[in-house]
């Protein structure tokens, strides 16, 4: 890959790989290879005594206008955890060809900022992306063709009957309290391994990706019931209350984003079991 010298460097996580018990502390280069509203990607390794030391990752770092202290991570990390406990479930109970995972982050604060490189007499640090004292979030890289499915304002992608069915099975299996949603990730010949999800929640506790009620009402807006999720719960939707100029978006949408009638929406419902209508006129 190439990580250089001058490369960013991590301390060892916060918590432990999911899958091997281990922490480890991550190389990441100086210029990002992607980039979203909220965070820039930069490719890295995984360095330590684990399975995964050597491998490649990505470090996943917040923009100034979101903050990037590890309290603004504790909600992404509950997602991806909430989403992968879900998961389970569901391919325990509707086993599919394609077994859907997700991919649960490391946490790590930085550590050494590495110089802008260049001329020999240039050493100041490159703070550009990222400081001293922040964190990041840590996750393998991805082997395939990367693939958004649907996101998380009721957009539909890339068609799956198994994450269709998925995102529905979650709302039935939360108590009609929550959807996870904006699944995104490679679909391989025998699985599915997902990235980033965001749960769409009536208390609005999954960060900045939680569209709150209006969220969920979105999502079943445009959903259409597959052979495994046409007898789950379905929302009753409240015709008397409706949202207007809602249209469902093929990138993430954020809280930041909020119009004032979906805020307004998302406090009406928090603690109702009816849903508002939607309307994108």
């Amino acid at each position: 890959m190439g990580i250089s010298p001058s490369s960013h460097e991590t301390l060892m996580s916060s918590n432990k790989c999911v899958c091997c018990n281990r922490s480890y502390w991550i190389l990441f280069e100086r210029e990002h290879f992607s980039h979203g509203a909220c965070r820039w990607a930069f490719r890295g390794t995984y360095n330590g005594d684990g399975k995964h030391g050597g491998s490649k990752c990505v470090a996943k770092v917040f923009k100034a206008k979101v903050a990037r202290h590890y309290n603004n991570w504790v909600p992404d990390l509950a997602a991806s955890e909430q989403a992968q406990r879900m998961a389970k479930s569901f391919n325990k109970e509707h086993p599919t060809s394609r077994p859907i995972q997700f991919i649960t982050p490391l946490i790590c604060k930085m550590d050494k900022i590495g110089d802008h490189g260049g001329f020999l007499w240039i050493r100041d640090e490159d703070e550009r992306y990222v400081k001293k004292q922040e964190w990041v979030a840590v996750e393998p890289f991805i082997d395939g063709e990367y693939k958004k499915f649907n996101s998380n304002s009721g957009a539909v992608l890339e068609w799956s009957e198994a994450l269709a069915a998925f995102s529905h099975y979650t709302y039935n299996a939360s108590d009609r309290e929550l959807i996870v949603c904006d699944l995104q990730g490679v679909r391989a010949r025998n699985y599915y391994s997902l990235t980033d999800p965001a749960i769409c929640s009536r208390d609005q506790i999954y960060g900045p990706t939680d569209m709150g009620a209006t969220g969920i009402s979105q999502f079943f807006e445009k959903h259409r019931c597959t052979q495994i999720c046409k007898y789950f719960a379905k929302p009753e939707i409240d015709n008397s209350y409706i949202v207007k100029g809602l249209q469902p978006k093929r990138s993430s949408s954020y809280t930041f984003e909020l119009t004032r009638v979906q805020s307004t929406a998302n406090r009406d419902f928090k603690n109702r079991k009816t849903l508002p209508a939607i309307s994108e006129f």
